[in-house]
């Protein structure tokens, strides 16, 4: 019998499978309440994608903030494309666009 290997991102979470809904909100609750503390920090994330979230038993870590001038993701906001620094916009943007997938189980977008 194979043992059941545990995601450690949210994007391994997600190529299982949709999630179900008490968990996708139970996600994005906690993924609001982390962005909203950076925010009220002063901080941005800037490039939030399901691979920079770690799910944990109480909710949700966030990785390290790569460094500005990143890739271009299907998460990246449309202002950040234009060459626009990221900024509390761009993470709820973002936020959206992995939300969807959690609820749905694919991309908002396909670019």
């Amino acid at each position: 019998m194979t043992p059941t290997i545990k995601p450690k991102t949210l994007a391994e979470r997600l190529n299982q499978a949709k999630l179900p809904i008490g968990e996708a909100l139970h996600f994005a609750m906690t993924l609001a309440d982390a962005l909203r503390r950076m925010h009220d920090s002063g901080r941005v994330y800037g490039a939030l994608t399901p691979s920079s979230i770690r799910p944990t038993g109480t909710g949700v870590d966030l990785a390290a903030a790569p460094e500005p001038g990143g890739s271009v993701t299907p998460y990246t906001a449309p202002e950040v494309l234009h060459g626009k620094s990221p900024d509390t916009r761009a993470d709820i943007f973002a936020f959206g666009a992995i939300l969807f997938e959690m609820l749905t189980g694919r991309r908002a977008f396909d670019g």
